[in-house]
């Protein structure tokens, strides 16, 4: 056999033009002829060496080890064969598929954030056309619908009474003393008014029911399905005494009350259109008459 020393010497000295094993692979190297010694099998292994020159190389070795009749490792044969040519190659293809999958990874991150970000400006748009949708259909300072949604939904209470052969009603609702109100506190003030004038209208009607802000201080409420004309009756009573209270708005009190018309389908009209003017003449008569209150329609009251 063949002791550590031997080929420690085999490794460290191949002629003229192999002078010296690279430091890195020395130690794996000389395991590998150890186990060779001892095993006999054959082995194949590439490591670096320096040509006397000082250049760097990469080789292949192949060893194969010739036994006695016994068995024994006698002697160890093997061939050495140049692979620097190749090696560079192959680090070169691994460098270049590092490369490209890198580019790669780069590209499909870039791709996703351009997706990521067109996402959310399809998001963004989306939600500003929510936003306008929204404001071209309702008022921006209370957040009720506005004319055009209220006359929408009057239609479709409408439809839905004609159906069901059931009464529905409209009230016109106007605020009495707004303006001075307005005109002595400032336009911030009055618009808190409004806001607090809405929230008191929604608090009195039914999940059922709309209120719709047309303008300035005039309100519209349309009250779907009635089995009874008491209904809106005391819902106006309601709105009369609910909005007639004083309101607190920072050290400042102040006091509004409304005027109300009330008309009826199909008693006073057949239209959303024909409806509201019924039910805004019917509040002016109520205004004319000492206001904080609510009437009927001519239709309705000569009845």
């Amino acid at each position: 056999g063949f002791s550590v020393d031997e080929y420690t010497s085999m490794v460290k000295s191949r002629g003229d033009d192999m002078v010296d094993v690279h430091a890195d692979d020395y130690p794996m190297l000389s395991e590998i002829y150890e186990q060779h010694r001892l095993s006999g099998d054959e082995f194949n292994v590439e490591y670096r060496i320096y040509r006397s020159d000082g250049e760097l190389r990469w080789v292949r070795e192949h060893g194969t080890a010739l036994r006695s009749a016994s068995g024994d490792v006698m002697q160890s044969i093997g061939v050495i064969q140049d692979i620097t040519s190749q090696h560079l190659t192959e680090q070169n293809l691994r460098e270049a598929r590092d490369t490209l999958e890198s580019m790669v990874k780069n590209r499909t991150r870039k791709l996703a954030d351009t997706v990521r970000q067109l996402e959310e400006e399809v998001r963004e748009r989306k939600k500003i056309a929510a936003e306008l949708d929204f404001l071209a259909h309702h008022d921006a300072l209370t957040g009720l619908p506005g004319l055009r949604l209220c006359k929408d939904r009057l239609e479709h209470s409408l439809a839905e009474a004609r159906r069901n052969q059931q009464v529905s009603a409209v009230i016109f609702l106007d605020l009495d003393g707004f303006k001075q109100v307005n005109d002595r506190h400032g336009h911030e003030l009055g618009d808190l008014v409004l806001k607090a004038t809405a929230d008191r209208v929604k608090a009195e009607i039914r999940e059922t029911d709309t209120v719709a802000r047309i303008g300035g201080d005039e309100f519209i409420v349309i009250l779907s399905s009635l089995p009874e004309i008491q209904i809106a009756e005391r819902i106006a009573s309601n709105l009369i005494r609910q909005i007639a209270q004083p309101l607190q708005v920072g050290r400042t009190e102040v006091s509004v009350s409304a005027s109300l018309g009330i008309a009826l389908f199909p008693a006073d009209g057949d239209s959303a259109e024909a409806l509201i003017r019924a039910a805004d003449s019917a509040m002016y008569r109520v205004k004319h008459q000492g206001k904080n209150d609510f009437g009927f329609a001519q239709a309705a009251a000569s009845d």
